[in-house]
């Protein structure tokens, strides 16, 4: 008679088969995912390039046949500019020196708008803080009558224990209702009211410096703004404004 079949394990080959079968499925789906996406990229490529290599050749020789007349026309205009192209240059250069030191003040405005934004925000989250501080030095006196009630708890405790001769949970409560004690202060009605003025006060001043940050921030941003129309301005008209300052330019003179 055959021996019968051993169910546990059985049961744990055919566990052993899903979970591979599971780990093959993940598998299948990983790659079928690749393949879509090498497909999407490969689609893209080609729609991006499609016809380009006629047209960088066009282009090319377009750029080529531009630089020979560029070459050429250049040349003319020297010859005929003589000493007054070493002017000219140095007008081109001390021009676009200008505009490169215009977007310098550009870039400095940017930054300092962006940390006085910085530190508007972070004012603005102080008033918040001082707010949260009042809110929970008001909450003081509840949260220490529940710190007693909880002392009161623990020595209800001690004295259960007592009664019963349990030194050891008579020590242990004992020791957590001194760690609680220790833990709590209670201030004088005085004193407890000139926290809450101070708590008051110190709001105050933060809404104060948070006003200022806030005007500072938006004085910041303007200046930044307008600074960056100058300068997209002055990058538009480059051309045109270039040009009017070279006819100004005057040959140096002779020996």
């Amino acid at each position: 008679m055959a021996d019968a079949p051993d169910l546990d394990k059985l049961k744990a080959d055919l566990k052993k088969l899903q979970a591979d079968l599971a780990k093959l499925n993940k598998q299948a789906a990983d790659a079928q995912a690749a393949v879509k996406a090498a497909e999407a990229q490969l689609a893209e490529i080609t729609k991006a390039t499609a016809g380009y290599d006629k047209v960088a050749a066009q282009m090319q020789q377009e750029l080529d046949e531009d630089e020979k007349l560029i070459a050429k026309k250049r040349a003319q205009a020297e010859a005929e500019l003589k000493a007054l192209k070493g002017e000219l240059d140095k007008a081109i250069k001390a021009f676009d020196k200008d505009l490169a030191d215009q977007g310098k003040v550009v870039a400095s405005a940017v930054d300092k708008a962006v940390k006085a934004d910085a530190a508007a925000a972070k004012a603005e989250q102080d008033v918040k803080d001082k707010h949260a501080a009042l809110a929970a030095l008001k909450g003081q006196p509840a949260a220490t009558a529940s710190k007693l009630a909880d002392i009161k708890a623990l020595l209800k405790e001690v004295t259960k224990a007592e009664t019963k001769d349990d030194a050891v949970a008579m020590y242990f409560f004992a020791v957590e209702a001194a760690t609680v004690a220790d833990a709590l202060t209670v201030p004088t009605a005085d004193a407890f009211e000139a926290q809450i003025v101070d708590a008051q006060a110190a709001i105050e001043t933060a809404k104060d410096t948070a006003a200022t940050k806030k005007a500072d921030a938006a004085k910041a941003k303007a200046t930044a703004t307008e600074a960056g129309k100058k300068q997209a301005a002055a990058l538009a008209s480059r051309r045109t404004d270039l040009l009017k300052a070279l006819r100004e330019v005057k040959p140096p003179p002779g020996p």
